[in-house]
């Protein structure tokens, strides 16, 4: 699924117009992503949990040049699955 389609989907369920939905789809995920950049957990109930991650640093190989080269150390986005959501996905198995 995609953000138009999640849009769409919002759209039908909440009885808003395709383009309100699509507004309110694009305003979540910007609040999403301002708040991991002030490295602020994003904590929705019984979905999980939007984290910043760091990576370690590692020693890699550039296949362009042929040559070793260092990786330095990243944040990176994660997301821990909550228990609502995990129950869901295993329910009936």
């Amino acid at each position: 699924m995609n953000k138009r389609q999640l849009s769409e989907i919002l759209a039908e369920r909440a009885e808003i117009p395709k383009y309100r939905a699509l507004k309110i789809t694009t305003d979540v995920m910007n609040i999403i992503t301002e708040a991991l950049t002030q490295n602020e957990r994003v904590v929705l109930s019984d979905f999980g949990v939007f984290y910043v991650g760091l990576s370690q640093g590692y020693s890699g190989y550039d296949p362009v040049h042929a040559r070793p080269m260092n990786v330095p150390p990243q944040r990176r986005a994660r997301f821990r699955v909550g228990q609502g959501l995990k129950r869901e996905l295993n329910q009936g198995s």
